[in-house]
């Protein structure tokens, strides 16, 4: 079986660029609505917690698809930042499901999947 050259990119690399550019525009679009929703409550003499929460979602999601840019572009540093940032929230998935929520187990195996062909395509990053 011939091996690929490392210039050219697999359709799984892309695949999980692509998974890290909708993850960014959820995490934005979230931290959006945490933020409006947080600032609303926060008129009432709510928290800001929603806030703080807003901004971090929102700083995540840029990180996201800053990775997935430089996964298109075959970078090592994205690729580490990529595996970081997945392998958080597949710890935070799996404290939510032992707690008893069931709907991240879709979730976990997206992770799974975006860590494992981050770790075993290593070789095609610079």
């Amino acid at each position: 079986m011939d091996q690929q050259p490392s210039s050219t990119r697999p359709s799984v690399v892309t695949t999980v660029a692509v998974l890290l550019f909708i993850r960014g525009g959820l995490s934005i679009l979230g931290g959006i609505i945490a933020l409006a929703g947080g600032s609303f409550l926060a008129g009432f003499g709510g928290t800001g917690a929603l806030v703080v929460w807003g901004i971090v979602a929102m700083l995540v999601g840029m990180v996201e698809i800053w990775a997935g840019t430089g996964i298109l572009n075959l970078r090592e540093q994205a690729r580490m930042v990529a595996i970081a940032v997945v392998g958080i929230d597949a710890a935070l998935t799996i404290i939510f499901l032992v707690q008893g929520a069931g709907g991240g187990v879709i979730g976990l195996a997206l992770d799974a999947f975006v860590i494992w062909t981050l770790v075993t395509k290593k070789d095609l990053f610079a």
